[in-house]
């Protein structure tokens, strides 16, 4: 029988053998610290491989984390751009509505100046007293001017409607002595 430890030849061959014997030869010696060094090696080995196991099972839950975190952030990351885009939306709607209002009121204004170009405040050659002041500046200083005269104030002023009634002859198309 290969593999086992021989046993003393005091026993009987049909008489029961001796489980471990209770000397061992130098052969049995060295067959026993081969497989104590085997058995060393392959614990190295299992612990080792449970290790690396652990280690997987770990990075496994590590990794189903991160994906759950990657998830939740580009969910997260979607929902703010939504916001962001949302907020942008609204900000050029507002910006829009200000060029419009800004248009609107640029017309007022040039109507404004058509109706006091037409009122006399516009020179002979079509144009304002100074080059640089359009005729509501002029009217303005104009009418800052006139001490005793008193600005009449009509329901319309404010409302960005023009007065329908031509204004009293003099009241502002003709300057003070000493004025431009």
């Amino acid at each position: 029988m290969a593999g086992r430890p021989s046993v003393s030849s005091g026993q009987e061959p049909g008489a029961p053998r001796k489980a471990f014997p209770s000397t061992f030869n130098s052969r049995d010696q060295v067959q026993m610290k081969d497989i104590l060094c085997q058995l060393e090696h392959l614990y190295n080995v299992y612990s080792v491989l449970k290790d690396q196991v652990d280690q997987l099972t770990d990075n496994k839950v590590d990794r189903a984390e991160f994906e759950e975190l990657q998830e939740l952030l580009l969910e997260r990351g979607q929902q703010s751009m939504a916001h962001v885009l949302a907020d942008l939306q609204t900000q050029v709607s507002s910006l829009q509505a200000l060029e419009w209002e800004l248009q609107h009121v640029k017309q007022e204004v040039r109507q404004l100046e058509e109706a006091f170009g037409k009122l006399g405040l516009a020179g002979a050659d079509g144009k304002a007293g100074s080059s640089d002041q359009s005729p509501l500046q002029l009217g303005h200083h104009r009418l800052a001017g006139a001490q005793d005269d008193v600005v009449p104030q009509t329901p319309h002023l404010g409302t960005g409607a023009l007065p329908t009634s031509p204004a009293p002859v003099g009241w502002i198309g003709t300057p003070r002595a000493g004025q431009d």
